[in-house]
């Protein structure tokens, strides 16, 4: 995935990476482009990444004193954990990346009244993120506009030179990736934005899973190019094509 926009940032220098389903950005982070949006339904993940970027060592202070307080997490840490929303900013980044890293399958899910509600992950060891790795993403992200914005309204606003990283949630498999009906990802629409913004000289990227529905969606005008890589939710793995 990430050279074929490498390359197209490097001959279009305006141009922007969006991705309207960030997730753990791991794209964006990768690439570190000089300008881009980052938009999520998850109000806390926007708030993670805006806060990693304009206060990383505050961040980290907080996440040492996770690592500290809860060295060995066990079930009873975690649920008490889980159900302590703080709201100063670094702390909300900290406890976010805390939970990410001892729930099950490192998900981050909420229920309707936006709680937090993954179990824990089991027994092990978390890798808390150290300062030189949080400031290395402040830099990735020092460019990006960040928010809790619906993919309606984020593939709207890409622009010719920009190129969209659409990696969104399962077609059938979960639906809402957030708390409201708003939300819910309407995958025909979805394939419809996509192949407008591609008219208007956007790249597109699109992460799908590699059935019937996703294929005639993107038939026509989207090279599909099959990746072997397992995605586990619930417990069980799924196959996806980019």
């Amino acid at each position: 995935i990430l050279p074929p926009i490498r390359e197209w940032l490097a001959t279009h220098p305006d141009g922007r990476l969006i991705e309207p389903f960030a997730g753990g950005a791991a794209v964006y982070l990768g690439l570190a482009p000089r300008q881009g949006i980052l938009a999520d339904a998850v109000d806390g993940l926007a708030r993670l990444y805006s806060t990693v970027r304009d206060d990383y060592d505050g961040v980290h202070e907080w996440m040492m004193w996770y690592a500290r307080e809860y060295p060995q997490p066990d079930k009873e840490a975690y649920l008490r954990v889980r159900t302590e929303v703080p709201v100063e900013p670094p702390r909300h980044a900290a406890w976010m990346i805390y939970l990410s890293r001892t729930s099950f399958n490192g998900l981050w899910r909420e229920n309707k009244r936006g709680q937090m509600n993954v179990p824990w992950g089991g027994e092990r060891s978390p890798e808390w993120p150290t300062l030189a790795d949080l400031a290395t993403a402040a830099r990735a992200l020092a460019g990006a506009e960040i928010g809790r914005w619906s993919y309606v309204d984020t593939v709207s606003a890409a622009g010719e030179g920009d190129v969209i990283y659409a990696d969104s949630p399962f077609d059938g498999a979960y639906e809402g990736y957030a708390t409201a009906g708003e939300w819910i990802v309407n995958h025909d629409q979805l394939a419809d934005m996509l192949w407008d913004a591609h008219s208007r000289g956007v790249m597109i990227v699109a992460s799908q899973p590699n059935t019937d529905a996703a294929r005639e969606r993107y038939s026509g005008w989207c090279e599909g190019i099959e990746v072997a890589t397992t995605y586990r939710v619930g417990g069980r793995g799924a196959r996806r094509a980019g």
